[in-house]
């Protein structure tokens, strides 16, 4: 999942999850970084460096958001809607010339 930073003095990268690790990189506003795991207000990131940076603040004010491009949930409902389209055409396709439903080159067949 791709996270944009929006605060304007930037995120900071921990080496682990605890906010008392060790620093590892400072992210600029405007970076966006790939996210792979989130606990809590807490994300695990591999890009551009791999570490922990948090979301919000301890007050909950926002760090990073999601990239606004990023819509998975919708491309992969839409990737599934087609797709199950055009199975269920080709299924009818194949029921009209083989009213069986049998393929012939089915060895169970």
């Amino acid at each position: 999942v791709t996270y944009k930073v929006t605060h304007k003095g930037g995120a900071l990268v921990r080496d682990g999850y605890e906010t008392n690790s060790s620093q590892v990189h400072q992210l600029a506003a405007g970076e966006t970084v790939t996210i792979v795991e989130l606990v809590g207000r807490r994300a695990r990131i591999i890009s551009p460096v791999e570490g922990w940076v948090s979301t919000e603040t301890r007050d909950g004010v926002q760090i990073m958001r999601p990239c606004a491009m990023q819509r998975k949930s919708q491309h992969n409902e839409a990737f599934e809607n087609m797709f199950e389209q055009k199975f269920n055409r080709l299924k009818s396709q194949v029921q009209q010339h083989n009213p069986s439903g049998m393929d012939p080159r089915d060895p169970r067949a």
